[in-house]
C-alpha cells in the first residue's frame, strides 16, 4: 500500500495529524498525565519493545519522524485507536527496520549514520537507483565553468575526467571536479549579524517598544487553496492564528500556558512535542530583541546564496533537540531564512521558514511574505496589513 504525498498533507489538514498513543493509564476517559521529567518510553506507553531508551516525551515527534520518512500516516503501522495493539502486521516490520538500523549505526565498522529517510525519502518502497541528473544552479553552473578553466591550463589543472551531462566530473558531486577552491569561513561574528539584523528592522529603542502586533492577510496552502488568515501576537509569547477554513474555522494558539487548536472536532485540542512547537513557527516577532533569549551555542558557518541574495549563516541551538540554521542578507543585514531540524533516535525532521517582501509597519520593519515548509505542508502567508502595538484581548490565547 502506498500512500501519496499529497493525500498525506490533504489527511494531515483535515484530521490535524494528531499522534495519540497508548499509556499505561488505558484508554478511555480522560486524557493521562503527561510523561514525567526523565520518564522512558516503556514507563509511560504501553507494548514499547525497540524505543526503550527513548523519553517518553519525544516519542511523539519520533513518530512523526517516520510518518514524514515514508509518507504515510499513523494508521499505516498502528490500529487506529489502539496504539498499542500488535494486530497491523506492519508494526513489527517496523520494529525490525528500527532494530536494523540501530545494528548498523551502533557497529563501530561503521563510520557513517543512516536513517529512514536515507533509503526511503518520503515513500514506502526504498529508493532502489540513482537519480537523474537535474539541471545546475546557475552558482553551480559558474563553480564548473571554473574548475574547467583551471584544469585547462590555470591553477590546479590537470585533467580529472567527465562528470554526468560532460560537465567535468572525478565524482565529487554536481559540477564535478575539484574546482575552485572553498569559500573562507565567515568573519563576522555572531554578534555582530544580530546587532545587524537588529538595526536593519529599525533598531533596539523601536524594536523595544513594540509589544503587541496584529497581522490580517491571506494563507495559500499546498493545494493552492487560500484563505483569509489574522495572526495575533505578543512579544511575551503569545501567537495565535485564524483561518477562514471551510467548512469549519480553524485557531491555532500558542502560549506560554500550553498549546492547543480548534476546527477539526467539537472541542478544543490540546498539541504536543513538535506539533505545538510548529503552531509559532513561522513568527519571526521578538526574534531580533529576544535571539540571546531564544538562542544558545552561536556557530557562523558559511555563506549561501538564496534568491540571488549573498547571505552568512549562522547555526544556534534552540533547546536540547533543536538546531536552527539563520539565513542574514549579507547586505541589508535582514533575516531571509529559518532552517530548523528536529533531533530524533532516527533522524532529524527538517522545516523552513523563509522571510521576504520586508516592509515599514509601526517604526519597525517586517516580512509581509512568510512561507513555512515542512514534510507535510507548505504555506504561504501574505499580509496585506499589519499593526503595532494594536489591543489584543488576553482572552484571545485562553484555550
Amino acid at each position: 500500500m502506498r500512500v501519496s504525498r499529497f493525500a498525506v498533507a490533504v489527511l494531515a489538514t483535515l484530521v490535524g495529524g494528531t499522534l495519540t498513543l497508548g499509556a499505561q493509564g488505558g484508554q478511555g476517559g480522560p486524557p493521562p498525565a503527561p510523561p514525567k521529567p526523565g520518564q522512558l518510553a516503556p514507563d509511560y506507553f504501553k507494548n514499547i519493545k525497540v524505543l526503550k531508551t527513548v523519553p517518553a516525551d519525544q516519542v511523539r515527534t519520533q513518530m512523526e519522524y517516520f510518518t514524514a520518512s515514508l509518507g504515510v500516516q499513523c494508521n499505516f503501522c498502528h490500529v487506529q485507536g489502539q496504539f498499542d495493539s500488535d494486530d497491523n502486521p506492519r508494526k513489527d516490520r517496523a520494529r525490525k527496520m528500527m532494530a536494523m538500523v540501530d545494528r548498523f549505526n551502533d557497529s563501530p565498522a561503521n563510520d557513517i549514520t543512516v536513517t529512514c529517510a536515507t533509503c526511503h525519502h518520503g515513500h514506502v518502497p526504498p529508493e532502489r537507483t540513482p537519480t537523474l541528473a537535474v539541471v545546475m544552479t546557475q552558482a553551480e553552473a559558474d563553480a564548473a565553468a571554473a574548475a574547467r578553466a583551471a584544469r585547462a591550463g590555470g591553477p590546479g589543472g590537470g585533467g580529472q575526467g567527465r562528470g554526468p551531462g560532460g560537465a567535468p566530473g572525478g565524482g565529487q558531486g554536481r559540477g564535478g571536479g575539484r574546482g575552485p577552491a572553498p569559500e573562507p569561513k565567515p568573519t563576522e561574528t555572531a554578534d555582530a549579524v544580530v546587532a545587524k539584523y537588529v538595526a536593519a528592522l529599525g533598531g533596539q529603542a523601536a524594536l523595544a517598544q513594540a509589544k503587541t502586533r496584529v497581522l490580517e492577510g491571506s494563507q495559500t496552502t499546498r493545494d493552492l487553496q487560500t484563505q483569509p488568515i489574522k495572526v495575533q501576537e505578543k512579544v511575551s509569547g503569545e501567537y495565535r492564528i485564524d483561518v477562514a477554513t471551510t467548512p469549519n474555522p480553524t485557531t491555532r494558539v500558542s502560549s506560554p500556558a500550553g498549546v492547543w487548536a480548534t476546527g477539526f472536532g467539537p472541542n478544543a485540542r490540546d498539541l504536543e512535542g513538535v506539533q505545538a512547537a510548529q503552531v509559532a513557527r513561522p513568527t519571526d516577532f521578538g526574534l531580533g530583541l529576544n535571539a540571546k533569549t531564544l538562542y544558545s551555542g552561536f556557530d557562523v558557518r558559511r555563506y549561501e546564496t538564496i534568491d540571488g541574495k549573498r547571505t552568512v549563516v549562522i547555526d544556534a541551538k534552540r533547546g536540547p533537540l533543536v538546531t536552527e540554521s539563520l539565513y542574514f542578507d549579507l547586505e541589508s543585514g535582514l533575516l531571509l531564512r529559518r532552517g530548523i531540524q528536529t533531533k530524533t533516535a532516527y533522524g532529524n525532521l527538517a522545516e523552513v521558514v523563509d522571510y521576504s517582501d520586508y516592509k515599514d509597519a509601526g517604526g519597525i520593519k517586517m516580512p509581509f511574505t512568510v512561507k513555512y515548509t515542512t514534510w507535510n505542508q507548505a504555506t504561504t502567508e501574505k499580509f496585506a496589513d499589519a499593526k503595532v502595538n494594536a489591543p489584543i484581548d488576553d482572552a484571545a490565547f485562553k484555550k
